[in-house]
């Protein structure tokens, strides 16, 4: 902004030119898919040229691939359906290739998953997997699954433009115009016109009318009534009639920027598979060899797959994704007879709304301005049944972490849980810590708290909701002078409300033998809140305006997890036999009734049913293996009521002693 406009337009766009804002905000790599990604239908979303332009896209014409597949309907709901598709869209999932939808519907995802894990043939469906849009969103941008290994990650791209923030209604603050040396000072209450997108700025009787041209992305000044002529030529209304004040928001070309950053971070996620296998199966392996170590040789515990799922939710350039990673497990506990599932939850964040973060000088003649820093965010999570009302039976076992904390750098982030007294989590699977990306800057001048974390998480007697909030302190003011007029800087927001932030919270729901069939998942609602800030004005070193604050932008969009499959309610270890003939217990868990048989000859049970009393009597006998290699039968498991199955393996080597 130039001239005697400068400051007026300035803090028309502290209130106003987030309305404008679009895009999905920063992020991502170089280099493209390294095996190309089929394309069936043709790419035609927000994101569709710029995931042409990072990816190597290649037309689906039929058969097998060696690539991921997106699905992409411009014509309408299923027209790419054909059984030749959808063939290969199983056989790539089951290859742990990565298997989307782009810029779909609800129903277009709906019917996507249940074609894409439902076959036709009377299969069992591979997951139990939903997903629910957020509410008042019509589509999303993407959603892509990918099995490795049997666990399960998804991504999910929400639609910005139906995520837009909402506006504080205070917005009260003080602004100046000015011209030459002289100054007018005005309290701003801003009125938001939604049809033309037209702005009154009312003081008084003094109105200023500005305008904002969609077509140049420009604000204009259209009018001021209501002042004295002598105000009139003191501010030289003529010139200022019709200039144009500069503009911070969304232009096309930044558009297309978060755009690109968009499918940058999806093309990421589709060649990080390698990287993602490794941590699923080193934070399993961790939890399972807690509850191993610390079992006390009367139960079976087994921690099922991993479901990863990172909901992308950036919006307006605030870049917001929030990954939960959920591990599963079911107690088969002899001590109290419970029959309950066990969801050890981690839930990371990658927050960084520094793309539209400015820190404004006044130069020492207008207000200096400091915006779009984090004041506030939020995570509130509760279990919910399949009709998505919540659930009270669920309960948070053990402490919610982190616990709340004042003033600190770096908080420790973990769960522990006792089963039966000592079989636990005990901190050997995921943790995590706020601190990484958080830090004192040595330029910084301000001595406050970075970060205060409240966990709001519900009391023990009724905690079936877990809650934190992370605040961040506002800017302060740098020195003044003792010139006739100062405006002294504003100091840099705190560096975690400002740039990349990484919460990471973490809890246990133990969910009751009669809540299983009910409860599907959980909703997450992530608050966020921005705010802005006008520096103070002294004459001959005297406050004659202080620092002023207010709330900005803000948003609390709910997003749906579902848990993908509930832990098998009967659950047995692998056995490993050298060749001799022979036979031994086997170590299986189960709470009800069950059932078993084998698939082959050589490997018999000594009986087929049983109550849960009778889980240690079940022996497996094999005949000497003389065939010259080694075999493997399968033992399958089930509960009598048709709720509970599993398997497990009867291996046996060809040489004397079991490899």
């Amino acid at each position: 902004m130039r001239g005697s406009a400068r400051t007026f337009g300035l803090w028309l766009l502290l209130s106003v030119s987030a309305l404008f804002l679009g895009g999905c905000g920063s992020g991502g790599g170089s280099g493209g898919v390294s095996d190309g990604v089929y394309v069936i239908g043709q790419l035609h979303g927000d994101m569709a040229e710029e995931l042409a332009s990072v990816c190597e896209t290649i037309p689906y014409v039929g058969g097998p691939v060696n690539g991921a597949i997106i699905v992409s309907d411009p014509e309408g709901l299923h027209s790419w359906y054909d059984e030749d598709s959808i063939s290969a869209m199983r056989e790539a999932l089951s290859n742990g290739r990565v298997v989307a939808i782009e810029h779909g519907t609800q129903d277009e995802v709906d019917f996507f998953i249940d074609r894409l894990l439902s076959p036709e043939d009377g299969e069992d469906a591979r997951l139990e997997l939903g997903y629910e849009m957020p509410v008042g969103m019509t589509y999303v941008e993407f959603y892509g699954l990918k099995i490795l290994s049997d666990d399960v990650f998804a991504y999910v791209v929400l639609n910005d433009d139906e995520m837009a923030p909402t506006v504080s209604n205070d917005l009260s603050a003080e602004f100046m115009v000015s011209s030459g040396d002289s100054y007018l000072f005005m309290s701003q209450d801003v009125t938001l016109n939604d049809g033309d997108r037209s702005f009154a700025v009312v003081r008084g009787d003094v109105t200023f009318s500005v305008r904002f041209d969609f077509d140049e992305k420009a604000y204009y000044l259209v009018s001021v009534d209501g002042l004295s002529k002598a105000s009139e030529d003191e501010l030289d209304l003529p010139v200022l009639m019709g200039t144009e004040f500069s503009f911070t928001g969304t232009t096309e070309e930044t558009e297309r920027e978060m755009e690109l950053a968009a499918a940058k971070r999806v093309r990421d996620w589709i060649e990080g598979s390698s990287e993602q296998a490794r941590e699923a199966e080193r934070s399993r392996g961790e939890l399972q060899s807690s509850l191993d170590r610390s079992g006390s040789g009367t139960d079976l515990t087994k921690v099922s797959q991993v479901y990863s799922v990172q909901n992308d939710l950036t919006t307006w350039g605030f870049s917001y994704r929030i990954i939960h990673d959920i591990y599963a497990c079911h107690s088969y506990n002899a001590a109290d007879g419970e029959d309950s599932d066990w969801f050890f939850i981690k839930q990371s964040a990658k927050l960084n709304p520094s793309k539209e973060y400015h820190n404004e000088s006044g130069k020492g003649n207008d207000f200096s301005s400091c915006y779009f820093y984090i004041t506030k965010y939020g995570f509130t999570n509760w279990p919910v049944k399949e009709n998505g009302s919540e659930d009270v039976r669920p309960v948070v076992e053990g402490k919610s972490s982190p616990e709340s904390t004042i003033g600190s750098k770096t908080v420790e982030s973990s769960v522990s849980r006792s089963f039966s007294g000592n079989v636990g989590f005990d901190g050997a699977g995921p943790s995590g810590s706020i601190g990484f990306g958080v830090s004192y800057s040595s330029s910084e001048s301000f001595s406050i708290s970075e970060c205060q974390i409240k966990n709001d998480s519900e009391a023990v007697e009724a905690k079936q909701r877990t809650s934190w909030t992370y605040t961040f302190s506002r800017p302060t003011s740098k020195a003044a002078s003792f010139s006739i007029w100062d405006f002294p800087d504003l100091n840099d927001a705190p560096l975690s409300s400002r740039s990349n932030f990484q919460p990471v919270n973490q809890w246990i729901w133990k969910i009751p033998k009669e809540a299983r069939d009910e409860v599907k998942g959980f909703k997450c609602r992530f608050d966020w809140q921005s705010g802005s800030s006008s520096g103070a004005a002294y004459a001959w070193g005297i406050r004659i305006y202080d620092v002023s604050h207010y709330d900005h932008l803000g948003g609390s969009p709910e997003i749906t997890v579902t848990f993908p499959s509930y832990p098998p309610l009967i659950a047995a270890n692998d056995v490993k036999l050298g060749r001799e003939a022979q036979f031994t217990p086997v170590d299986m868990g189960t709470c009800r009734d069950w059932g078993a048989y084998s698939d082959s000859g050589w490997c018999r049970l000594n009986m087929v049913s049983g109550t849960k009393d009778d889980v240690k009597d079940l022996i497996v006998t094999v005949e000497e293996n003389d065939t010259g290699s080694d075999r493997t039968a399968t033992v399958y498991l089930f509960t009598k009521d048709g709720k509970g199955y599993d398997s497990f393996r009867v291996f046996q080597s060809h040489v004397t002693k079991a490899i």
